[in-house]
């Protein structure tokens, strides 16, 4: 469900979000989110049924975009939880904060096939968007924080554009060797170097070098990390 804009701003903080944009019978409701110095109070909403306990309601997890199938007009936000949640949904706005629509997700659940435990899904298609355009959305559900963040729509035609991609991050720590157990002879064999899981030492550095680089997307080549 999509419900039209009302004219409410979304006042962006440079600290934590505290607040964000919800619908109450039909209605956008966008809360002030405070920062330093801000006093602005966020509009009183319509009464409605009492807000899930925020202490036993999961938070808005494993957040990540897709494009849809035109890169130029469509974005996929995706988030999931342990837990059955209410309400889940989707803001989207500019990035100077004017609030354009809100998005009812989708919810799916799948059984995770080592621990079975259900993980519930939720995704919501944002559609009708203006190619080569920065927007901000924020994901949610009743009683969970919101999380924010931002993404560029593709281009339309021949244009250049940035992407990013690395193979694995899973690369052994130099400074560790395979020692064989005590009576084990290996003969000839090459000095074998044991994966700690600790990646390699510039591995810290891959997130921050393609942040730098605000690519349009970025390409997974290998493992980020070994289940071991």
């Amino acid at each position: 469900m999509t419900t039209p804009d009302t004219g409410f701003n979304l006042e962006l903080s440079r600290r934590k979000l505290i607040a964000a944009a919800g619908t109450a019978g039909g209605a956008i409701v966008a809360a002030s989110l405070i920062g330093p110095g801000d006093a602005a109070a966020a509009p009183a909403a319509p009464a409605a049924s009492p807000s899930p306990d925020p202490v036993a309601t999961p938070p808005v997890a494993g957040l990540h975009l897709q494009f849809g199938a035109d890169a130029s007009s469509e974005m996929v936000v995706s988030w999931h939880t342990l837990q059955p949640v209410r309400n889940p949904r989707v803001v989207l706005g500019r990035l100077d904060g004017k609030l354009e629509q809100t998005v009812e997700a989708k919810a799916t659940s799948y059984t995770d096939g080592k621990s079975g435990q259900i993980v519930y899904a939720y995704h919501v298609k944002l559609a009708q968007l203006q190619p080569d355009s920065a927007y901000l959305y924020g994901a949610m559900h009743d009683g969970a924080d919101p999380e924010f963040g931002t993404f560029r729509t593709s281009a339309r035609g021949r244009v250049p554009f940035i992407f990013t991609s690395f193979g694995d991050q899973g690369t052994p720590t130099a400074a560790r060797k395979y020692v064989p157990s005590e009576g084990v002879k290996i003969g000839n064999a090459p000095v074998a170097y044991v994966n700690d899981n600790l990646g390699s030492p510039a591995g810290a550095d891959t997130t921050l070098g393609v942040e730098r680089l605000q690519p349009l997307f970025h390409l997974f080549n290998g493992d980020l990390c070994y289940a071991n």
